[in-house]
């Protein structure tokens, strides 16, 4: 019997997932030393991406030079 996605029930791997760049069928981790994409041009790629923010992680940037009130070096020196 075959569970949603065509998995069987007792399968706890799908047998191949799809590439996150082309969406071509990915071999699992032994035989491809790309996973979870599906070649080494998909994963150098998707390297590409994020050196070239492409990609981004939601939130407040943090690191960009701004100064944070209470870090050391803010205080004066009193003399």
């Amino acid at each position: 019997m075959h569970g949603r996605g065509g998995w069987s029930r007792s399968a706890r791997v799908a047998p191949f997932s799809l590439c996150p760049i082309c969406n071509r069928p990915a071999a699992p981790r032994p035989e491809n030393r790309s996973y979870p994409f599906c070649s080494d041009r998909c994963r150098l790629v998707d390297l590409s991406k994020w050196l070239g923010e492409e990609y981004r992680i939601a939130g407040e940037r943090t690191g960009d030079g701004e100064k944070v009130a209470g870090t050391p070096g803010d205080a004066e020196d009193d003399g």
